[in-house]
């Protein structure tokens, strides 16, 4: 038990950090001339790409396709996440998205994890709730006097949501996870961004190494 608990604050870090270096990169992306709908689209579908690469060479058995379910989940979990996240980018600092966005995916996590999955909230889970109202708190008065807005703040809120619904959808459908899965996911949220990505024309950008660096 203890085992699992580590493993998964260690993986619970790295989604973390990763989420935050992606969002300094979609930063760096929309300064130069992408949307933000684009910046979404493109990387999910890379994410694919990669992801398919790196099956192709571990040649694992193919599970099961879950199909309907990874439509409903990557609707949440990479749909809304990956949508508003990107968005939120343009009005407020990366660092104020993330902590925004994971704050209210553990806020909703708990409270539709009770509407829907009867769990409990136990004394832990009050006190996460707490802190992460804390941050928030802590995050908005510091970034009053630093280009704050209530539309980025939003916008990571209601990407936190679907979050954490999609954490709550996948435990209500029984479904384990898995890097096939996981490919099922950003194909169907690919698809899924491609419509507003469509609609705002897929502006790309210019890129240098200059703007990287």
């Amino acid at each position: 038990m203890q085992s699992n608990f580590s493993k998964g604050v260690i993986f619970a870090l790295s989604a973390a950090a990763l989420n935050a270096t992606i969002g300094v990169l979609s930063k760096v992306l929309m300064s130069n001339g992408f949307t933000s709908s684009s910046v979404a689209v493109i990387k999910t579908i890379v994410g694919c790409i990669l992801l398919s690469t790196v099956l192709l060479f571990l040649k694992r058995p193919t599970s099961a396709a879950k199909w309907s379910q990874a439509a409903i989940c990557a609707f949440l979990g990479i749909f809304v996440l990956f949508h508003f996240e990107t968005s939120a980018y343009r009005h407020y600092a990366a660092a104020g998205v993330v902590v925004v966005l994971m704050a209210s995916a553990s806020i909703s996590s708990i409270i539709l994890g009770r509407l829907f999955l009867k769990d409990p909230i136990t004394a832990n889970a009050t006190v996460g709730a707490a802190l992460a109202i804390s941050g928030i708190a802590v995050i908005f008065g510091a970034d009053l006097q630093q280009g704050f807005t209530l539309e980025g703040a939003a916008l990571a809120s209601v990407a936190g949501c679907g979050y954490g619904a999609f954490s709550v959808a996948m435990k209500k459908m029984g479904v384990s996870g898995g890097l096939h899965f996981t490919r099922q996911l950003l194909f169907f949220g690919s698809l899924y961004l491609l419509m507003p990505a469509a609609a705002d024309g897929f502006v790309i950008g210019e890129l240098s190494s200059m703007a990287i660096a």
